[in-house]
């Protein structure tokens, strides 16, 4: 599950897959592309692009819809959020690292201050653990947190920072909760293109980032999908 086409393109053409027709309906943004690779079957599901704005669908309200059709459609045996995001400096990230979620993905601006709905806002949905994945491919490791907006104000970060979260991107816990609804195993994997602890505003770091950060991205998926392919033989 990606949200952006340029975050998608490379590993796209890294391993050659092909548009599927058919799979949305005609009226729906969404597309999928798919291929076999060794013994894996591989589909990424795009958001696509919003009719009305010509800009990619990013964000949860996409997401949702494309992750619950694509289950539908390809009932895969795992999920993965791949994308950028941006990541605290502190952390002793840099800008291309990539980040696999650990522990669970959580909301930090759904904020309901009543009994039960707190909890519910926050999400708290799980992720997979695999360390022998992340030990193998040297790929560090995060809580995200999932808000619907680029920037980060500062009620965004305290709910970050009372997540525990090291990452902040806008997709992962609205996939991983059709994922846990479904009981479909989810994972995450992030690229970092911004610093969420910098003066700098993190339009101007994501611009000036994101060919690195995809790149990454796409060399980080393909490296996850050999492993893979290894541990299914």
């Amino acid at each position: 599950m990606i949200a952006m086409r340029a975050e998608a393109r490379e590993f796209i053409q890294a391993l050659g897959l092909k548009q599927e027709e058919h799979v949305f309906d005609e009226k729906l943004p969404m597309r999928a592309y798919s291929g076999t690779v060794d013994r894996l079957s591989v589909v990424v599901v795009l958001n696509g692009v919003d009719k009305r704005f010509d800009v990619d669908d990013v964000a949860t309200q996409p997401a949702v819809l494309a992750t619950y059709i694509g289950v539908q459609k390809f009932n895969p045996d795992l999920i993965i959020n791949a994308g950028t995001a941006g990541g605290f400096k502190r952390a002793d990230y840099e800008i291309g690292d990539a980040v696999v979620s650990c522990d669970s993905v959580k909301f930090h601006d759904r904020r309901i201050p009543l009994k039960g709905f707190d909890a519910y806002g926050i999400g708290s949905y799980p992720c997979i653990d695999m360390p022998d994945l992340i030990e193998e491919l040297s790929l560090k490791q995060g809580i995200i947190s999932t808000g619907n907006s680029l920037d980060c104000t500062r009620t965004d970060l305290e709910m970050i920072e009372k997540n525990g979260a090291e990452i902040k991107e806008m997709e992962a816990a609205g996939i991983a909760w059709v994922a846990w609804i479904l009981e479909k195993p989810f994972m995450a994997v992030k690229t970092i293109s911004d610093f969420i602890d910098s003066h700098e505003p993190s339009e101007e770091q994501f611009v000036r980032n994101l060919s690195k950060a995809t790149g990454n991205l796409s060399n980080t998926l393909v490296k996850i999908v050999d492993y893979l392919n290894v541990q299914g033989k």
